[in-house]
């Protein structure tokens, strides 16, 4: 009796997350945009440079296990990470007026990432905002990515390991 009715109670909160999660998710927003900045004392070439420079993402972004370049112009490459899963991103470049450059990184997968990469230069500085734009498009997907996912902590991180990786290049 005592095990029909944990079962029973397993089945019941089963049920209830498998309906509360879509309808939870509707509600929620379906894109989230994040941003962060950050400034060093480099030329802006050379800060470029180094976010385009693929082979060396393995050595600052902990959480990618390779690169794969797709394309002969390091414009289109595939991430793989520790769960296994692969993500195929392409970069596109402008060049913007007053030292602005700014890289526009689209991914493939079940959340869509725009990241967009500027860098300028003012006063012998030069600084680097990363602005992530996610959109999610299933409700239960979103519902979990909001209860589970803290991408500002995951950017901030990301930003301090480029830092460390830039001081010590």
């Amino acid at each position: 009796m005592l095990l029909l009715q944990i079962t029973l109670g397993i089945a019941v909160v089963s049920l209830s997350v498998a309906i509360l999660l879509p309808i939870i998710g509707w509600f929620l927003p379906q894109t989230i945009a994040i941003g962060q900045s950050h400034s060093y004392f480099l030329p802006p070439d050379s800060l470029s440079k180094q976010l385009l420079h693929l082979q060396d993402y393995t050595r600052w972004r902990p959480q990618v296990n390779s690169i794969r370049i797709l394309s002969d112009t390091h414009k289109e490459w595939e991430e793989c990470y520790g769960n296994g899963q692969c993500i195929t991103y392409r970069a596109q470049i402008q060049d913007e007026a007053h030292f602005i450059q700014q890289y526009s990184i689209r991914s493939s997968g079940p959340f869509k990432v725009n990241r967009i990469y500027k860098i300028w230069e003012q006063d012998n500085m030069s600084f680097v905002k990363v602005e992530d734009e996610i959109v999610i498009p299933s409700p239960p997907l979103r519902s979990l990515a909001f209860l589970f996912y803290n991408h500002k902590k995951y950017l901030q991180a990301e930003i301090r390991a480029f830092d460390q990786f830039v001081q010590s290049t």
